[in-house]
């Protein structure tokens, strides 16, 4: 069976990370090609071929020509993660169903006409400062900090150029603590498995983590209650990918949610041993379709 791994125009190559999840499938005797999602047209054969989306973190935008293009590639390859998963995770919108109602999470509103001040108002009242961000967005594309009822106005009218805006409070311990990540995988044979969480941290002055502005990382433990947690989220999933990237922020009363990744996360395969995990569970679901 050939794998292709698909990235963008950013990185038509591969990032590291897809170069040793290529070599990782490889050595489980898979054709590994990574390409460029935009060039990457997949023709009708026996077997499948499987096509893993990756590193394509200019998705976002060009929502409609991505989302078109996935739903071909679904027809013709075994697309990971599914079609549903990748439908149901383009749009933030997932943060406001019924699904994550008993998780805690970041309070979050759904502003596609202008926020009322009101509205404003009570975010604010959770640390004094709000963030605006795209429904449809990925690496803090169009995230604005705003600390005031006419800068949450202004950066709402920016965003709302793009989509309907997501509202929440800024979560200030994101600047010291930084935010955890959760990387898993789902096999049939062994369900979900947590293969490791790293902490992803902001440059001093900043809140952004993304390594293009600054961002660090590091591994840290996955302890027990952790799990735990992270279980709680992947369990409530209205979908079934076959892997996950679970997001917290820390708060100093507890542990929120913030995010799902479904379509490109990066995966801190590099971070140790969970390469040859991940593989393996790619290489267990690909044998069972």
């Amino acid at each position: 069976m050939k794998i292709n791994i698909a990235t963008s125009s950013q990185s038509p190559q591969g990032t590291t990370e897809d170069k040793l999840l290529a070599d990782a499938l490889r050595a489980l005797d898979y054709t590994v090609i990574i390409s460029d999602w935009r060039s990457l047209s997949i023709q009708a054969s026996k077997p499948k071929d499987a096509v893993i989306i990756r590193s394509t973190w200019d998705y976002h935008l060009k929502l409609k020509e991505f989302l078109d293009w996935a739903q071909a590639t679904a027809e013709n390859a075994i697309l990971l993660n599914p079609l549903d998963c990748i439908l149901w995770n383009s749009t933030k919108k997932y943060f406001l169903e019924d699904w994550c109602q008993s998780i805690p999470r970041v309070p979050t509103i759904l502003a596609e006409t202008e926020p009322s001040t009101q509205a404003l108002i009570e975010t604010f009242k959770f640390s004094g400062e709000a963030i605006l961000k795209p429904i449809v967005g990925a690496s803090s594309f169009e995230t604005h900090r705003v600390g005031s009822v006419a800068e949450a106005l202004h950066a709402w009218k920016s965003v709302r150029k793009q989509s309907a805006v997501l509202i929440q409070p800024y979560i200030s311990s994101v600047e010291g603590q930084g935010e955890t990540s959760v990387i898993c995988s789902y096999s049939k044979n062994e369900g979900w498995k947590a293969l490791h969480a790293i902490c992803k941290v902001p440059k001093g002055g900043d809140f952004r983590v993304q390594a293009e502005y600054g961002g660090s990382w590091r591994k840290i433990t996955l302890d027990e209650k952790l799990q735990t947690q992270v279980m709680q989220v992947l369990h409530s999933l209205p979908v079934k990918p076959i892997y996950a990237r679970i997001d917290f922020i820390e708060t100093p009363s507890q542990r929120l949610l913030s995010e799902v990744e479904l379509i490109e996360p990066a995966l801190f395969l590099e971070a140790g041993p969970s390469l040859d995990a991940f593989a393996g569970a790619i290489d267990s679901s690909l044998k069972l379709v």
